[in-house]
């Protein structure tokens, strides 16, 4: 029998997919797993049908609480886990039969390993397949700008770090920034859950704090590097923009670091959608696009407050 890995499932009014992502988890073929789903106060069926999945499989524990928000609910999870490993999954999402087994068998194999990922396939209102970051060191060049995973599909080592309550809206973001200090990152490159996508989800209903609360953290990832100062954003990623650790990047770093920028440049620039349609059409090089970027920050600095 392998470790024992602990699925976290946070809950709000859920009843519309709860038992499906519940039942993708109990049907996993790694099957030492507690269940730990957090009922964070639901006012619709959530109750009954979590309920009713209790009884039937006694790996599920179900914890029905007043309502606390999502960060507090995911430290109690952490706090109630049993597993030397922690997996996290949401209420309305879809995991396919392997994915806990493939996770456990990465963390296994790399003892300097202390979370993991996967790809996944966007379903409901828009359909995508992810390209996450594979290796560690693409994960935390990501990690500079924005969160290497996706975060219903993480499996890391049980530890002592929580989720921040001053980071509401990006606290799975800042959560891998504060874990990276103690071990790898690494992406399989292979789907391993199906993510729902509807209008009535956290990251949409909330996109605009989320994209704030991400460029703040981003500031603090930033300041790190090579004595940048914690200035105006734009200024800080030019300086970025600057150093060996930039300029040391192979292609693939630096074509990490290119995607991240344009796709924070619509919500630095008021939506300059000109620039970015410019950008995209135009088949730059890597070194031209880049000089573009530095025009752009340079034209529209005294325009920018973030």
């Amino acid at each position: 029998m392998g470790k024992l890995v602990s699925v976290i499932i946070p809950v709000y009014n859920g009843e519309d997919y709860i038992q499906e992502s519940v039942l993708s988890i109990c049907n996993q073929t790694y099957d030492n797993i507690e269940i730990v789903i957090i009922n964070d106060g639901s006012t619709d069926k959530t109750e009954k049908i979590l309920d009713t999945l209790e009884k039937k499989d006694n790996r599920i524990k179900v914890f029905n609480r007043v309502n606390n928000g999502l960060i507090k609910t995911l430290n109690f999870g952490l706090d109630v886990a049993n597993g030397d490993y922690i997996a996290r999954m949401d209420a309305d999402d879809i995991c396919l039969p392997t994915r806990i087994e493939k996770q456990v068998n990465l963390l296994d194999s790399k003892p300097n390993l202390i979370a993991c990922g996967a790809q996944f396939e966007r379903f409901g209102s828009m359909s995508r397949i992810s390209s996450l970051p594979l290796t560690s060191s693409y994960c935390k060049i990501n990690l500079i700008f924005s969160t290497p995973f996706c975060h219903p599909l993480v499996l890391f080592r049980k530890n002592n770090f929580r989720y921040k309550l001053d980071y509401k809206y990006s606290e799975d973001y800042k959560f891998w920034c504060d874990l990276c200090s103690i071990g790898e990152f690494e992406n399989l490159n292979e789907i391993l859950l199906k993510y729902r996508t509807h209008n009535n989800q956290i990251s949409i209903v909330n996109a605009k704090n989320q994209i704030r609360k991400q460029i703040e953290i981003s500031k603090e990832m930033i300041s790190k590097i090579d004595g940048i100062p914690n200035d105006i954003y734009p200024k800080q990623i030019e300086a970025y923009l600057n150093t060996s650790s930039f300029l040391n990047l192979d292609s693939g770093g630096k074509e990490i670091v290119k995607r991240n920028i344009l796709y924070l440049l619509p919500f630095l620039f008021n939506k300059n959608i000109l620039a970015i349609a410019l950008i995209k059409t135009f088949k730059l090089s890597i070194k031209e696009w880049f000089l573009l970027i530095l025009r752009i920050l340079k034209w529209r600095n005294s325009n920018i407050k973030i």
